[in-house]
């Protein structure tokens, strides 16, 4: 069998990094990248990998991040390993790192978005109302996962008001750099509605904090479903949509 890794393509989307990516300590995608040169130092000279191995990496990896899985895929021919929302594969004698879609040449399926849509798989029922902001009502719904200072999710934030007869639920998911007070802001609103409209039409908010606020539980659960761009949608069917799209797109997903 024949595969390819090919680099994905772009999507109309804020790019993000894991929830952990905000800490002070780490700019950019350093932190990840450093992830990545120790999980080979640590896995240099080991080649079975179990609870006593997946500890000692975690302890190892600055910022104690979550090692999901760390498994042999014999289709392919690689390691692959999830780490705090990152998919990425390692060689066999875990020399050589690979980061991107592996796609399979003979059948063009992509076997990364496969797995990562496996991996997705939500009961939108689960999903914390609490932590929402419902900006209207129907007998469908989608929750939005999305950063007020991401142009994208201006553009997207646009388009929900035109949907018909949909529950919509808001999740405050801030990974640009300016956007966590700017969330908190809006959800420390006494209209967190009309703060929210205000946000993303450029009008100012006013300082303010609360606690109990549920910006880091939305950034970890985001991680949890894989989300490393904003904005992001998920039907519910459990179905996940990337990036901005129009209304009618929405309509058609919720349809099927």
């Amino acid at each position: 069998m024949k595969f390819k890794i090919l680099r994905q393509s772009r999507i109309p989307a804020c790019a993000g990094r894991p929830a952990w990516a905000g800490r002070r300590l780490w700019r950019k995608d350093s932190k990840f990248k450093i992830i990545l040169i120790l999980i080979l130092i640590v896995f240099s000279n080991v080649f079975s990998y179990g609870e006593t191995q997946r500890e000692r990496l975690e302890k190892v990896l600055p910022g104690s991040p979550r090692i999901d899985s760390f498994k042999f895929i014999e289709e392919i021919g690689f390691y692959e390993v999830v780490a705090d929302g990152r998919l990425f594969y390692l060689s066999r004698d875990l020399r050589f790192l690979f980061i991107g879609n592996v796609i399979d040449l003979r059948t063009l399926k992509n076997l990364t978005s496969d797995r990562i849509k496996e991996m997705r798989r939500v009961d939108f029922s689960s999903l914390p109302r609490a932590d929402a902001i419902k900006i209207s009502d129907g007998k469908r719904a989608i929750a939005v996962f999305t950063d007020p200072e991401c142009p994208y999710c201006k553009k997207l934030h646009a388009e929900l008001g035109k949907l018909k007869d949909v529950s919509v639920y808001i999740y405050l998911f801030p990974i640009s750099s300016g956007g966590r007070n700017k969330a908190i802001q809006v959800w420390c609103s006494e209209d967190r509605v009309r703060a929210l409209d205000s946000a993303f039409n450029g009008g100012r908010l006013k300082a303010s904090l609360c606690e109990g606020h549920p910006i880091d539980r939305n950034l970890s659960l985001g991680q949890r479903l894989f989300i490393t761009g904003t904005p992001m949608i998920i039907t519910d069917r459990g179905e996940f949509i990337n990036g901005y799209v129009r209304a009618e797109v929405i309509e058609k997903a919720l349809a099927r």
